[in-house]
């Protein structure tokens, strides 16, 4: 009885998504979730929710249900794609990339996929760039040393 009423409710979930009401998705999914204990259904509704996640912009959340859907089926490629999505906005690009690239080893054909490597690559390698540059860190230290509001210990470190 309990898993029928899941499936309804995913089925419901399916058509508030492609109505574009996300809001009533996760909420379909979130009530289904707790009503079946199948794995592959359990797979789908996290899922699902974690694309729900991406639409209304919750990237903690999706990449929290993309998780749990990889937690149940490591091979699941939909739900690592999402995940490396909302791990990409959270500005975990390292993460992303390596999400991205089990989708292409998954999935070697895939120009998306391809796209999304070539591109986290890209920001990843700009990132340390940044990161590493002299200028950053002579900018950095002057930015401490010119705050009123440093701690002695900082003004003292980037001093030295």
């Amino acid at each position: 009885m309990a898993e029928a009423e899941a499936v309804q409710l995913k089925e419901e979930g399916n058509r508030h998504f492609q109505l574009q009401d996300y809001k009533a998705a996760t909420k379909s999914y979130s009530q289904a979730l707790k009503l079946t204990k199948d794995k592959a259904l359990l797979a789908t509704l996290y899922r699902n929710r974690a694309a729900c996640g991406l639409k209304t912009e919750s990237y903690v959340q999706a990449a929290s249900d993309a998780s749990r859907a990889i937690d149940i089926n490591s091979s699941d490629i939909k739900a690592l794609y999402r995940r490396c999505q909302a791990l990409e906005h959270l500005g975990k690009l390292d993460q992303a990339f390596k999400d991205v690239q089990r989708c292409a080893t998954l999935e070697p054909r895939n120009q998306n996929f391809q796209d999304t490597l070539r591109r986290l690559n890209t920001s990843i390698q700009e990132k340390l760039r940044v990161q590493f540059s002299t200028d950053s860190r002579v900018q950095k230290m002057f930015e401490i040393l010119l705050d009123e509001n440093s701690e002695a210990d900082k003004l003292e470190k980037e001093t030295n």
